[in-house]
C-alpha cells in the first residue's frame, strides 16, 4: 500500500504521463522513478533513491529550485516536456498539496532563460484532410503555427495540387520547435507522417482538428462570432490547426493564451518556395555541412554575412526576411528603396545606430507584461 505522500505523487503522475514531472520537495525539484533514470541521463546527474515507506525504494534525481529553468531548458531543448509541480498550500501539518502549475514543451517555452534571441520558437499544428480515393493524398492540409513569447499566430492552408511541397517548404521556412498532429498523423504507419520529419511531434485527440467544432473555439476565444475579419472562414482545415494550438496552450500553459489576441491567414504563394534542402545547400541560415550542429560555422551562412543588427527584433526581422524572398515586384521595390536611403545616408545611420544600442527585447518584453509574468 502507497504511502500518503507516494499517493500523491503517483496521482498527480497519471495526469502528465508524456512529461518528466518535476515535483517540489523542500528547496528542490525532485523526478522520481522512469523520469528520474531519463534525467539523471539527459542532464548527467548523480541517481539516487528515496524510501516511501517498508519495501518501496524508488530511483531519484533532483534540482535546485532556483536552476529548475536552467535543467528544464536542456530538457525542452531534447524534445522532451516538463511538467512543473509546485506546492500550493503552505507547509504544515500533514500532506502539503501540490499542483502542476505549468507545462514546459519545445513550442511553448517564454521564459527569457529558454529562449533563442535571434530566432523564434514556434509552436505549429497541422491538421491533414480527408484524402481522394483517386490519388490516396489528402485534399487540402492546414497549418497553423504561434510563437508565443510575441503573441505572433497565423495560419495557411493548401490544396491536393501543392501537396506536399509547399507544406514541406514552410515547415523548412519555420523550423518549429514542436508540431501538434492528430493521433492518426502521429503513427508510425501514417503516410503523411514523412511529410513531417524531423520534427518533434505532439499527438493530440483527433477531434482537437474538427472544423466545425474549431471554428466555434476560435470565435470563443476572439469574442467574435465570425472568423471572415481574419481571413480563414473559408479555411476549415488552417481553423482547425488554428483551434488545435489554442486548445492545447489552455491545457500546457493557459496563462499564455492572453497573447494570442490577434490571428493572420496568410498564402505562401507569395513567397519564392524554397524547401529544406534548397535552404541548406544555399546556406541561407544553415551551413550546407554541419559539424556538431554547425556552430562553428555559423559564419559561412548568408545570415551571418549580411547581419549587423543591433537588436534582438532586428536579428529576428533579417532572419524572417531571408527565409520569405517575396515574389511581388513592387513590394520588393518598395523594401530596395527604403535600404538605399539608409544607405546613402551616412549621418542617418549614425544617429540610429547608438539609439538601438542596448534596447531591450521590446516584443517579448511587452509579451511577458501581457501575461502577467
Amino acid at each position: 500500500m502507497p504511502t500518503p505522500a507516494r499517493r500523491q505523487y503517483l496521482d498527480i503522475k497519471a495526469r502528465y504521463p508524456d512529461a518528466l514531472l518535476a515535483y517540489n520537495i523542500g528547496d528542490f525539484y525532485e523526478f522520481f522513478d522512469h523520469d528520474a533514470e531519463t534525467v539523471a541521463r539527459e542532464l548527467h546527474l548523480t541517481l539516487t533513491a528515496r524510501s516511501f515507506g517498508p519495501g518501496e525504494v524508488v530511483p531519484l534525481a533532483g534540482v535546485p529550485m532556483h536552476a529548475i529553468e536552467v535543467y528544464a531548458a536542456r530538457l525542452v531543448a531534447r524534445g522532451y516536456r516538463v511538467a512543473i509541480c509546485d506546492q500550493v498550500s503552505p507547509p504544515g501539518r500533514g500532506l502539503v498539496q501540490r499542483a502542476v502549475t505549468r507545462v514546459l514543451t519545445p513550442g511553448t517555452v517564454v521564459e527569457p532563460g529558454m529562449l533563442a534571441p535571434a530566432r523564434e520558437t514556434y509552436l505549429a499544428a497541422v491538421a491533414i484532410g480527408r484524402r481522394d480515393p483517386a490519388t490516396g493524398l489528402p485534399r487540402a492540409v492546414g497549418l497553423a503555427w504561434a510563437d508565443a513569447s510575441v503573441g505572433a499566430f497565423a495560419c495557411a492552408q493548401w490544396s491536393a495540387d501543392d501537396l506536399p511541397h509547399a507544406l514541406q517548404a514552410e515547415l523548412a521556412r519555420l523550423s518549429p520547435a514542436e508540431v501538434l498532429v492528430s493521433a492518426a498523423v502521429a503513427r508510425d504507419d501514417a503516410p503523411e507522417r514523412v511529410w513531417l520529419r524531423p520534427y518533434t511531434l505532439s499527438p493530440c485527440a483527433d477531434d482537437a482538428f474538427e472544423p466545425e467544432s474549431a471554428r466555434i473555439r476560435l470565435c470563443r476565444h476572439f469574442g467574435v462570432a465570425t472568423l471572415a475579419a481574419y481571413g480563414c472562414e473559408r479555411l476549415p482545415l488552417a481553423t482547425a490547426a488554428a483551434s488545435a494550438i489554442i486548445q492545447y496552450i489552455e491545457r500546457v500553459n493557459a496563462p499564455l493564451l492572453a497573447l494570442l489576441s490577434d490571428l493572420r491567414a496568410y498564402d505562401t504563394r507569395g513567397y519564392v518556395e524554397m524547401d529544406a534542402h534548397v535552404l541548406r545547400a544555399l546556406e541561407v541560415v544553415e551551413p550546407a555541412h554541419a559539424v556538431d550542429g554547425g556552430a562553428s560555422q555559423q559564419g559561412a551562412t548568408l545570415l551571418a554575412t549580411l547581419d549587423a543588427t543591433r537588436t534582438p527584433m532586428g536579428a529576428r526581422l533579417l532572419r524572417r526576411t531571408l527565409l520569405h524572398p517575396l515574389r511581388d515586384r513592387a513590394t520588393l521595390e518598395t523594401r530596395l528603396d527604403a535600404v538605399a536611403e539608409l544607405v546613402e545616408r551616412l549621418s542617418l545611420r549614425q544617429r540610429l545606430g547608438p539609439l538601438l544600442d542596448g534596447l531591450g527585447d521590446l516584443e517579448r518584453l511587452v509579451a511577458r507584461i501581457a501575461q502577467g509574468a
